[in-house]
């Protein structure tokens, strides 16, 4: 492969791209966490533990149930927030690939003009030898 000048352009837009497909990743993940703590949050705050008793321990229950439910908004909060930030590292990394892929696109049309120009260069060269022997 012939080196060109955009070759150091090209990993510097590569490595972009991979930092922001691992930040992409990583939010995915937090999604991810949130849906799971989501989801434990409803199960809490669906589980009836009241049983026949005392009404201390009915109120005690209650306000259980109570801070359950503020934990399943809280969980859709952070879900909500999660979500958001995967969606804007998911348009950063396309934009990133974006921009790597048009900069390799320019690499290789500038690689292609180089090598097609040594091909050039040569088939001359060859020609003026073969010339040169045949005159010589």
């Amino acid at each position: 492969m012939v080196p060109v000048r955009l070759d150091v352009v090209v990993k510097v837009k590569q490595r972009e791209q991979d930092r922001r497909l691992e930040r992409f990743s990583n939010d995915l993940r937090q999604v991810e966490a949130a849906k799971e703590a989501l989801q434990q949050a409803q199960h809490a705050a669906n589980t009836d533990n009241r049983v026949t008793g005392l009404a201390a321990v009915w109120s005690l229950e209650e306000a259980a149930r109570q801070r359950a439910v503020a934990q399943v908004q809280s969980a859709k909060a952070r879900l909500d927030e999660a979500s958001k930030a995967a969606e804007t590292s998911r348009g950063e990394w396309a934009k990133a690939r974006n921009s790597a892929e048009a900069v390799r696109r320019v690499a290789d049309a500038r690689r292609d003009e180089v090598v097609r120009e040594l091909n050039r260069k040569e088939t001359r060269a060859l020609d003026e030898l073969a010339l040169l022997r045949r005159h010589g």
